[in-house]
């Protein structure tokens, strides 16, 4: 707030030519009384001045808030490298890179997110960038039917083919538009596609297992506090959205 009184001090006396206060000149500084003086005798300079200044005001607000939000993220970062989340994976998870990898990323996602397409071609490059340190697991957080339905397809084919269902990931991803716009005539042309057993794809997708894995990784990204997708956790650090990959770079070295 003392930040916001002096720009707004210093904008009116060089825009508008106010004379100081008696008092204020005979002290030669500004004080809260002379502010609290000029507000009451010209309130009206105030908006005059953010009006004809508005663009200059509206970066200084958005330095603000980006530099809150850096902040924030660093205060965050500090507090999970001292006391990691700590996400479920359960044996039968299926994951990309080296079962060994001293780097664990959990990558909390929705199949039509536009952001998630993005932060899955991120998590690509990371592999590709580091094959031996990295391992990536893959959890759901849908937000509609069509989603949740793409997520459920995942994991029955995980079933029958860990490498069949990272297929259908990198298909669903690329073809986010088609889908969305074609549903299921688009969805099944992905299936189709693939080498896959679609009778058992069709027992697996009847089990209630899976419904129950979709819940468990809803309710361990609400105990996690996150709000949107996609969501990251490298050894329990927490990266939110599709950052460019530097910041995750940056975390991956803090945890090794």
């Amino acid at each position: 707030m003392k930040k916001w009184y002096w720009i707004i001090i210093v904008a009116i006396f060089l825009l508008t030519g106010c004379v100081a206060p008696e008092q204020t000149r005979k002290r030669g500084s500004l004080q809260k009384e002379d502010i609290r003086t000029l507000f009451k005798k010209h309130p009206e300079l105030v908006m005059d001045v953010l009006r004809e200044n508005n663009i200059t005001v509206l970066e200084i607000v958005n330095q603000g808030v980006l530099a809150k939000r850096e902040l924030e993220r660093k205060k965050r970062l500090e507090a999970e490298l001292k006391n990691p989340l700590k996400p479920e994976i359960s044996p039968d998870r299926i994951f990309r890179g080296k079962p060994d990898a001293p780097i664990t990323i959990v990558e909390y996602t929705d199949f039509q997110c536009y952001y998630c397409g993005k932060g899955a071609r991120i998590m690509k490059e990371l592999l590709k960038k580091y094959p031996d340190n990295i391992r990536l697991y893959f959890k759901h957080l849908p937000v509609n039917d069509l989603s949740r339905k793409m997520a459920l397809y995942f994991e029955a084919i995980a079933r029958q083919n860990p490498a069949l269902a990272w297929q259908f990931h990198d298909l669903a991803f690329e073809k986010q538009r088609e889908i969305a716009k074609g549903k299921d005539k688009a969805l099944n042309m992905i299936l189709d596609s693939m080498n896959l057993d679609r009778d058992r794809l069709d027992k697996d997708l009847s089990d209630k297992e899976l419904e129950e894995r979709l819940t468990k990784d809803r309710q361990e990204g609400d105990r996690f506090g996150f709000r949107g997708t996609p969501m990251f956790l490298i050894n329990g650090v927490s990266v939110k959205g599709a950052v460019p990959m530097e910041k995750f770079e940056e975390v991956i070295q803090l945890v090794k």
